[in-house]
């Protein structure tokens, strides 16, 4: 009887990096890259920040430094420094995941468009809730 010929496994398309929160607590988050940026996992102690992002800081000439992850990617794939007009956006809503794919750079200008489009439609749904959401916002 010939033998069963294995499956061939693909490597993972994506690397996890593990986070810490603080100085040297690891969490169960971790941050996920895309294949062809796997040395950044090891270059850095990725930690998450208080809005959810993996960031690393260091120290420059008394000066601390922050490096977002999902920007170090950005920068990598448009092959140029990220301007302050350059906006990253996780596609799938997960900002822990920056996987190439996963990865959409706008600019201020269309983000601000895509806010406008995305507030009138509240609006359109639900009128009612959206000027009650409007003045929550303005009393806090």
């Amino acid at each position: 009887m010939p033998e069963k010929e294995q499956p061939f496994n693909d490597p993972p398309a994506q690397i996890s990096i593990p986070l810490i929160k603080g100085k040297d607590t690891y969490i169960e988050k971790e941050a996920y890259v895309s294949k062809e940026d796997e040395d950044l996992a090891k270059e850095h102690t990725w930690h998450i920040n208080s809005n959810g992002y993996a960031m690393y800081q260091r120290r420059i000439e008394g000066k601390i430094h922050t490096t977002f992850l999902h920007r170090k990617i950005a920068q990598r794939i448009l092959e140029r420094p990220l301007t302050k007009d350059d906006f990253i956006k996780p596609r799938n809503g997960n900002k822990l995941d920056s996987t190439r794919d996963n990865l959409e750079i706008i600019t201020k200008s269309e983000l601000s468009r895509r806010n406008h489009t995305n507030r009138r439609q509240q609006f359109l749904q639900n009128p009612q809730q959206h000027i009650q959401n409007l003045l929550r916002r303005r009393q806090s």
